[in-house]
């Protein structure tokens, strides 16, 4: 997604909405706090990104003081479409979610969000409870609408997803998964609670940034990202991957780089299955659709395992 020099013109923009569900380890409560999220992810910069069916895994780091790694302006990035939940108030949230750049990264909050204004209550950090009659917080028959407004950087883009409500297959307390450097790290995947096939490709996303574990999705001025994913699980009698997803210790490097002011890794794990998954194999690993000027966008929405847990140095 980085280039090196920075000096590349492919630009893309990755669009995610998740009904994360998993540990938040904070040291100062003595154990790790099971919670339930609306998950936004807006990151837009220059580079690309290779997708294969077969697997893929890289690390990319950057610094918001160096103007050529700032988010590049597409306008408010709004996500619709979900049902919500109860916040600690027993208040419903907005059922729109909008993104805009703050110091130099998008930041996200819930309701309307006129451009140029400071977002509210941020997502990620704020458990709900589902609302009445619906068992997650995308609600029983959802359709996430994706929208890129476009700015001075990227042009607009329109879409919708209807997430998939299989269960995500990976089985570790993401809050105690470590990442170091150069070493290889080992999520385990089981589908075994699924009924009849079960295949897909399961994707990790990892965020390191510098705040702690309780505002884990603030604005960093430095921070790192690593994106993996490959094929999993059995169908027809065929085994099509391992019962594991390997972050690689490359990817990680590049994550991390030499940032020792990064304090804390989110990993979100989530899951393209059933026919999704055939045709992202039949594709080539071509998932990713266009903006108005022709700019790569991957829009992603799904239910998800997460876990913030502090990065050792």
């Amino acid at each position: 997604m980085q280039c090196a020099d920075n000096q590349c013109q492919n630009k893309i923009a990755v669009v995610g909405l998740f009904d994360a569900t998993g540990n938040v380890e904070n040291p100062d409560a003595g154990s790790p706090t099971s919670v339930e999220v609306l998950e936004p992810l807006a990151f837009v910069e220059r580079g690309d990104i290779q997708i294969s069916a077969q697997g893929f895994c890289k690390g990319y780091h950057f610094d918001t003081s160096n103007s050529a790694q700032q988010a590049l302006n597409a306008g408010l990035i709004g996500f619709s479409g979900y049902a919500g939940g109860d916040d600690s108030s027993s208040d419903p949230v907005a059922t729109q979610i909008q993104c805009t750049i703050v110091d130099g990264v998008y930041q996200c909050g819930f309701g309307d969000l006129p451009d140029g204004g400071t977002p509210g209550l941020e997502p990620a950090e704020t458990p709900l409870t589902p609302l009445e009659g619906n068992t997650g917080l995308f609600g029983n028959s959802a359709s996430i609408g994706f929208n890129i407004a476009g700015g001075s950087d990227f042009g607009s883009f329109t879409g919708n997803q209807s997430p998939p409500y299989s269960s995500y297959p990976v089985t570790d307390d993401l809050s105690q998964v470590s990442y170091t450097a150069g070493t290889d790290a080992t999520l385990h995947l089981d589908c075994s609670g699924d009924t009849g096939d079960c295949y897909g490709v399961v994707i990790a996303i990892i965020e390191a940034t510098q705040n702690g574990p309780a505002n884990f999705a603030d604005p960093s001025p430095t921070f790192g990202y690593v994106l993996c994913g490959a094929p999993f699980g059995n169908a027809f009698g065929m085994q099509l991957g391992p019962d594991s997803l390997t972050i690689t210790g490359d990817a990680i490097s590049g994550m991390l780089g030499t940032d020792t002011s990064l304090q804390t890794a989110v990993t979100t794990v989530f899951e393209i299955s059933g026919s999704a998954a055939l045709q992202l194999a039949e594709s080539g690993g071509n998932i990713e659709q266009m903006d108005s000027e022709g700019n790569t966008v991957l829009p992603v929405a799904g239910t998800a395992s997460f876990g913030v847990a502090p990065l050792a140095h």
